[in-house]
């Protein structure tokens, strides 16, 4: 990324570690989604180890976001990045996601409220996505057992919200009548 004189953004956590993430996230991709990704990967690489490079839109749209959205639904994903001083939440973000207890903050945060929230009696409702994305695996199954919880599962990627709408549009409005 780029500060509003265009001078490159270090990233402090490295690289690395984003890098190591998605290609997580990737491990069970089509061939060809796999292949954009390394050469996105390869192409962020090219302007220095420590650097973030984030495009939104060219990266990430053909993977997480389903081909069928219209022109003015892309839109409303587009807009907040319109606006070159309004693109630094694309580079702070990922720097938040707790990774191997980095950052340590942030860490804390997330092991309290995961805490709070596997033993209150609170009502809940786990939208769970096939195949997912990012809530898989061992955080899946931490999520599956909360107390006081139903879960449901959608077909999804990462924005469940696109590739499911109405069945979680139902689910919810069913969801709460029950609380």
């Amino acid at each position: 990324g780029t500060d509003k004189d265009g001078n490159v953004i270090p990233n402090p956590r490295g690289s690395q570690k984003i890098d190591r993430t998605i290609a997580r996230t990737m491990s069970n991709k089509s061939d060809e989604t796999v292949t954009h990704v390394q050469k996105m990967l390869i192409d962020s690489q090219r302007f220095g180890r420590g650097t973030s490079v984030w495009d939104y839109e060219t990266n990430w749209q053909s993977y997480l976001i389903p081909g069928y959205l219209s022109e003015k639904e892309m839109s409303v994903y587009r807009k907040p990045f319109l606006n070159e001083l309004e693109r630094r939440p694309t580079l702070d973000w990922p720097r938040q996601i707790p990774i191997n207890g980095e950052p340590e903050e942030v860490c804390a945060i997330v092991e309290k409220y995961s805490g709070w929230m596997s033993e209150n009696e609170i009502p809940k409702l786990f939208i769970n996505a096939e195949p997912g994305s990012i809530l898989v695996g061992k955080q899946r199954e931490f999520c599956r057992a909360w107390k006081n919880q139903k879960e449901v599962t959608v077909s999804g990627s990462h924005f469940i919200q696109e590739d499911s709408p109405h069945e979680i549009g139902q689910v919810i409005s069913e969801w709460v009548k029950t609380i």
